[in-house]
């Protein structure tokens, strides 16, 4: 007999589902190792209820499908993956979905869940080849369920983005939202479209489009003030993202504004301890900085400094960066002492976050041997100076703007010590 009785299918839907279901729970108590085994299990078992598979490829080669129009570039699998964080910044809206024994497209949504578990693992490849299996069952679906799609090809952007195939990513979106303003599915007014439209905005903010970046989250403001009201999280989000945007092409008090309404939201629903209150304070105390407003900087700086090393711990790389940030405050006021001394601190973490050849230990080194050249050390400028130097051509290549910037450095000392020989470039 070709497939299951309607009795042992029936039993075999109720299983998978199950078995979906645990998964998720598993997921949400970040027991991931155990979500994949049942995940695996509810894939099988799936399978075999549907009994003879169809041909998935043949199906979709008789038109254009959603697959074809996020095929990725050849170049992505060479670009070197973004750093991970741990903060929100709205690109992983859509979560994992529970079944129900009525649910339809239940094997596209176990694959879909996989995915998720695989991102969470940081397993990018695995994550994005299954999302694309799943995105496949679901095409070759006779009623394929939108809001599986739409999560998807989310969770296959939000793949790209971390791998940093940032047109990819584009491309992926785009589809998503072209696909979530069809009023036969979600609407250009609904919240799917405006999840997807903050998503976009990230990755357009990363590619420096800033004026596509801008246009994109305002247009998911809007839309999620008007659903969700004006003190939701999600708004809060996307605040705090258009404060970014603004403080990437310079307009510091605009971020300003941004910061300050997302930070309020934040505040009330998460409590002053969060992480995601943390980076907006910080976020904040960066546009402060630029206006040189010391005073109010240095109080987001701390505040963030003391909810990283309660989160994080003492050897976090975004402790080891707000130290040089609050050395650097310190430096500008003339406070020489406590600037090396958080500068030093801000080496000695730095070292243990990303080792010693990283672009951030470049940074803070050449801010010490500021610090010796303007107190007159020049012995000691010099030799942090060349520290920095070699941390540079190391990370970031002998032709980088930086490297020349340090070389012009330690040409100048060796100028004002008379060394006419070792001053040449």
């Amino acid at each position: 007999e070709e497939g299951e009785k309607p009795q042992q299918k029936s039993m075999l839907k109720s299983s998978f589902v199950e078995w979906n279901n645990k998964a998720v729970g598993f997921v949400e108590v970040q027991r991931f190792g155990a979500a994949k085994t049942y995940l695996k299990n509810a894939w099988r078992l799936a399978q075999k209820g549907k009994g003879k598979r169809s041909n998935v490829t043949s199906r979709l080669e008789s038109k254009r499908s959603i697959s074809d129009m996020i095929r990725t570039s050849s170049i992505s699998q060479h670009v070197k993956p973004r750093p991970r964080s741990e903060y929100d910044e709205g690109m992983e809206y859509f979560g994992l979905q529970r079944l129900h024994d009525d649910s339809e497209n239940g094997d596209a949504v176990i694959l879909y869940n996989l995915g998720r578990v695989y991102q969470y693992q940081e397993k990018h490849d695995k994550a994005l080849s299954t999302y694309m299996h799943g995105l496949a069952v679901l095409e070759d679906s006779d009623d394929p369920e939108i809001t599986t799609i739409l999560a998807t090809l989310s969770g296959i952007s939000t793949i790209h983005y971390k791998r940093n195939s940032l047109s990819d990513a584009v491309n992926t979106l785009n589809v998503a939202i072209s696909l979530a303003n069809d009023k036969c599915v979600c609407g250009p007014d609904s919240l799917e479209a405006a999840a997807l439209l903050n998503c976009l905005g990230v990755v357009r903010y990363s590619l420096s489009d800033s004026e596509k970046a801008l246009e994109a989250l305002r247009t998911s403001l809007r839309l999620r003030k008007a659903i969700l009201g004006e003190n939701h999280l999600d708004v809060g989000t996307s605040l705090n993202n258009i404060g970014r945007v603004h403080f990437q092409t310079g307009g510091y008090e605009d971020a300003l504004e941004a910061y300050g309404e997302s930070l309020r939201i934040r505040k009330a629903i998460l409590g002053t301890s969060a992480v995601d209150v943390a980076a907006t304070l910080f976020n904040k105390g960066q546009a402060y900085h630029q206006l040189g407003e010391a005073q109010e900087a240095m109080k987001c700086y701390e505040g963030f400094l003391q909810t990283a090393k309660a989160v994080f711990g003492e050897f976090h790389r975004d402790v080891a960066i707000v130290l040089t940030c609050i050395g650097q405050v310190h430096h500008e006021q003339k406070a020489f002492s406590p600037a090396m001394e958080f500068y030093m601190a801000a080496l000695q973490t730095g070292s243990r976050a990303f080792g010693t050849l990283h672009p951030e230990i470049a940074v803070t080194l050449n801010k010490v041997g500021n610090l010796h050249y303007e107190l007159g050390d020049l012995e000691s400028a010099l030799i942090v100076y060349k520290q920095g130097l070699a941390v540079e051509q190391a990370v970031l290549g002998p032709g980088h703007a930086n490297v020349s910037v340090t070389l012009t450095n330690i040409a100048e000392i060796h100028k004002q010590r008379r060394e006419f020989d070792k001053a040449v470039l």
